[in-house]
């Protein structure tokens, strides 16, 4: 293979790169799922060694957690339109736009709940991820993701492949 001054090299096999949405960023960093997962553990002690299915309804419950709690996302935009006030608040410009800032604040309130609905998929694999930690602790974790996660089970599925796994070294 060749190496370039400071390139790195080029994957044999490419994957689609995995990257977190928006909303579960929000959600992970401000531990709203770990709140959640914790509560839930406290509530469920004895699940054993299953891995916990966060169904549709369970979904809904932690929506409903998130509101209950007043659970801020404090999203980039969230910070920009808080900076923004900030700053009209020290020009004494705060008063005027108060009313429409409320309205913007609502709009993008009601975007966070149907970005919720859209990344849905991803955010319920974070929760049971967080679950799976309570549980059954970072080695149960480690054993989900070895039967779950695309990029292992495909680095799996290629070494345990002599034909393809030989036509890569061959190049």
């Amino acid at each position: 293979r060749t190496v370039y001054d400071g390139g790195g090299i080029l994957p044999d096999v490419e994957l689609e790169e995995s990257k977190q949405s928006a909303i579960a960023d929000a959600l992970v960093r401000n531990d709203g799922i770990f709140n959640y997962a914790t509560g839930y553990y406290y509530k469920n002690p004895n699940v054993g060694t299953a891995i916990p299915a966060v169904t549709d309804a369970e979904f809904e419950a932690f929506k409903q957690f998130l509101k209950k709690e007043k659970f801020e996302f404090d999203t980039e935009t969230e910070k920009a339109l808080k900076a923004t006030l900030e700053v009209a608040k020290k020009e004494k410009v705060d008063a005027s736009i108060a009313t429409e800032y409320q309205q913007l604040l609502s709009a993008l309130q009601r975007s966070e709940e149907k970005e919720l609905n859209a990344h849905k998929q991803e955010i319920k694999q974070l929760m049971i991820d967080e679950l799976i930690k309570r549980y059954q602790y970072k080695e149960g974790l480690y054993k989900y993701y070895t039967a779950s996660n695309t990029e292992i089970t495909k680095s799996t599925a290629l070494l345990n492949d002599p034909a393809q796994y030989n036509k890569i070294l061959m190049k």
